[in-house]
């Protein structure tokens, strides 16, 4: 298990990943409903600490693996592709994976400006092809 991950989709390509946003989306709220429920005292004597809560966030962790980072790279040609996956990429970006999943756009073909729409789950949409050298020195 990492805890960083770094996945690239071009095109219609993107469709196996929707699977592993999703999946990471699950594992957040399973981790997140277990934390909720659980109740710290009655774990306190199962961990053998008197610190049962964080016994406890250690032990959801190691059997709920969800990786820290998710940075996710589409490259796309038209807007039109972008749209059909915008609900699900808004739904990777919200709720218990917030903080986890980072969606970087990158449309290559030729396109009017008047037409590309700002998609609020990205948090950057570019034109043109990635330069990988940068992305990899910020992360």
């Amino acid at each position: 298990g990492f805890d960083t991950l770094m996945v690239v989709g071009a095109g219609i390509g993107v469709t196996p990943f929707a699977s592993i946003l999703k999946s990471v989306q699950l594992r957040a709220k399973q981790r997140e409903t277990i934390m909720n429920t659980a109740r710290p005292s009655a774990w306190k004597s199962a961990m053998g600490t008197d610190d049962s809560r964080a016994g406890l966030e250690r032990l959801v962790e190691d059997l709920v693996v969800v990786p820290k980072k998710i940075y996710f790279y589409w490259i796309c040609r038209g807007q039109e592709e972008f749209d059909w996956f915008c609900d699900l990429l808004s739904d990777a970006a919200v709720g218990p994976a917030a903080g986890i999943v980072d969606i970087t756009l990158f449309l290559t073909g030729e396109i009017e400006l008047s037409q590309v729409k700002k998609l609020p789950c990205a948090t950057g949409q570019f034109f043109g092809r990635p330069n990988w050298g940068r992305i990899f020195k910020q992360n």
